[in-house]
């Protein structure tokens, strides 16, 4: 198993101290140990370790699962919960912070492996979903033809730089901080379908819905909206991609 950088969120000195032994003994290492919620965040932020143990109950008013929470929404720093709580309230809780598992004290060699492992597997999977979003977003902000994403209530939520030329700005960025909503894509002449009928017929499988943009001079430019049928995507899916191509 790789070697992981840990921060120890533990306000007990022996117990910190037999869990920094236990890292070691299986190679990894302890990059600080905060006694209390607001220093273990505060660490997590200034060190960037790989994983983060947290005990629930530490010294000051932030709680170890509000320490947690902050971490793992913040920073994405995957945690384990080390802790002797038995309440089923707090447990609770501690689904809900967003932490990848906990471990009762006392937590033996076996055990810490495990979840390190299923910890380092998390890590792995989630670097490559990052990888292959970095991905995604290159190949939708260079592809050669005009693209946008909007949610089902209409709000614009990404664009890509082809589209943006297409409709006289300078940069996709430019042209999101202008239309908030994608019906403001659209001209308002009343000669083509608006955006939800483009829409509601694009999801009928039809080829390709025309549609007349507005140019940010104002004026229309005529096009072809295309919504690609994307395999693996629910029905209910909070947003759609389409494709603008110039006519």
């Amino acid at each position: 198993m790789a070697s992981l950088r840990i921060l120890i969120a533990e306000d007990d000195k022996l117990s910190a101290t037999l869990l920094k032994a236990m890292l070691e003994a299986e190679g990894h290492s302890v990059c600080a140990v905060s006694g209390s919620g607001g220093d273990a965040v505060e660490a997590a932020r200034r060190l960037a370790p790989d994983a983060v143990l947290m005990d629930i109950f530490l010294r000051d008013e932030m709680s170890g699962v509000e320490a947690a929470r902050t971490i793992v929404r913040d920073l994405a720093i995957p945690t384990l919960f080390v802790t002797g709580a038995s309440d089923r309230a707090l447990l609770e809780q501690v689904v809900e912070s967003g932490a990848l598992g906990l471990m009762k004290k006392p937590v033996s060699a076996d055990e810490l492996r495990v979840n390190l492992r299923i910890l380092l597997h998390h890590q792995n999977l989630s670097h490559r979903l990052r990888v292959q979003a970095a991905e995604f977003k290159r190949l939708f902000m260079h592809a050669p033809v005009g693209m946008f994403v909007r949610d089902t209530v209409g709000r614009l939520l990404d664009c890509n730089e082809a589209l943006a030329r297409l409709m006289g700005y300078d940069a996709a960025a430019s042209l999101l901080a202008a239309i908030p909503v994608a019906q403001g894509l659209y001209h308002p002449d009343g000669g083509e379908l608006c955006c939800a009928e483009a829409h509601d017929t694009a999801c009928e499988g039809l080829p390709g819905v025309p549609v007349r943009l507005r140019h940010r001079e104002g004026r229309a430019v005529a096009a072809t909206e295309y919504r690609p049928v994307l395999s693996g995507v629910p029905a209910d899916a909070q947003a759609y991609l389409a494709v603008i191509i110039p006519r």
